[in-house]
């Protein structure tokens, strides 16, 4: 048995993902188009499973956790559309932001894979095999967020003097 309140917070949080999979199909760019595109795929597949079954809701409430840093990563991405990359509160979002990607992206993400792999034998084939290839395709492209955010939000600076030092 599941909880009702996880299970209703499942299901709300699932909703935008319907809506997020025409959208990342048509307006990421092409670079990065596979891996956003099939962001909503899984998650609708994975937590579509929880939702239909009944089972795994607080496994599924616990890969929510992601979506805190999605507030920070959201608030980077609109400072930067607003021509406001340079400001303080820019740079003290970076830091939030890189500290709620690492304790509720890459914490979560290698808990629920321990998990997974601690539990394998209880859970059926088919479930098991979706959340395998949900996690690894999360872990990838998580793998990849980072490193770009370090890149361009840390390591950005660092490159310009270097160049700066080489032309002088």
């Amino acid at each position: 048995m599941h909880p009702v309140f996880g299970f209703s917070f499942l299901c709300f949080f699932l909703n935008p993902f319907h809506f997020a999979a025409p959208w990342s199909a048509t307006h990421v760019n092409l670079v990065s188009k596979n891996a956003q595109a099939s962001l909503p795929s899984v998650v609708i597949t994975c937590f579509g499973l929880s939702v239909v079954s009944c089972r795994y809701v607080g496994f599924s409430v616990v890969a929510l956790l992601v979506e805190i840093n999605s507030v920070f990563l959201h608030l980077r991405q609109i400072l930067r559309m607003a021509s406001m990359a340079a400001s303080t509160l820019y740079r003290v979002n970076s830091i939030i932001n890189l500290g709620t990607y690492v304790v509720f992206r890459i914490n979560t993400l290698a808990w629920m894979t321990r998990w997974l792999v601690l539990n394998r034998d209880k859970i059926p084939l088919l479930a098991y095999t979706l959340g395998s290839v949900g996690m690894a395709i999360m872990t990838v492209m998580n793998i990849i967020l980072f490193c770009r955010l370090l890149r361009s939000d840390f390591l950005k600076s660092s490159t310009r003097e270097a160049k700066k030092e080489k032309e002088m």
